[in-house]
């Protein structure tokens, strides 16, 4: 399958006789590039076991499942759908759902978009986050604690000002291994707060992995 750019996506299924359970594989190819990248695993779609119809009386439809699509709401990204074995059932098979991308994630906006010198907790809004260790969130030229909660927010926890002056406003941006946000969104940092939005509460700060395998 193909973005709306050119870019290349491939899922297939893979397994061996040395210990590799059978599970999707993704990978990808940059538009103007000639090489595959990415080759990995659908992130927690590795099989715990072997495959085997034979308990089942010889039922087998592996292979059967697998597909990719353009997501209709953002031609950037690409949907894929595989097999995995996700029991020590080997009768059953699992279906492994993940949204891949090759572009840069992109911030909308932030909620507060002002707070305290001592920092705040901040939702942002965007597209294209993903949990992955490379993943940075900045106030600035400030590193930010955060928590994705999905491909489209995350929540981060803007770190203390460093300026003497108020109020005080720094770019937000969000950077992957895919590229960094333009650095279009402001957080002012003020000295009082108390007409601003209260952030996020803290219930809403649940874990959540982007499913990417680039």
């Amino acid at each position: 399958s193909m973005d709306a750019a050119g870019n290349m996506f491939t899922i297939y299924t893979v397994s061996n006789s040395t210990g590799v359970n059978p599970g999707p594989i993704v990978s990808g190819m940059q538009v103007g590039h000639s090489n595959i990248s990415g080759l990995s695993f659908v992130p927690g779609a590795q099989s715990v076991a072997p495959y085997d119809s034979a308990p089942c009386g010889g039922n087998a439809r592996w292979g059967d499942y697998l597909g990719m699509a353009q997501d209709p709401t953002d031609p950037t990204d690409v949907w894929a759908v595989g097999e995995w074995v996700p029991t020590n059932n080997t009768c059953v098979w699992g279906t492994a759902v993940v949204r891949l991308t090759f572009s840069p994630p992109g911030v909308k906006s932030l909620t507060p978009s002002a707070g305290p010198p001592f920092g705040n907790l901040v939702d942002i809004k965007g597209s294209d986050f993903f949990d992955q260790p490379s993943t940075s969130v900045k106030f600035g030229a400030q590193a930010a604690t955060f928590r994705i909660i999905s491909p489209d927010e995350l929540v981060a926890v803007a770190p203390p000002s460093s300026a003497t002056t108020f109020p005080a406003a720094v770019t937000v941006t969000v950077a992957t291994e895919d590229g960094s946000s333009d650095p279009s969104i402001a957080y002012t940092y003020i000295v009082r707060s108390e007409s601003v939005a209260p952030a996020v509460p803290p219930s809403v700060i649940t874990t959540a992995r982007r499913s990417r395998a680039f």
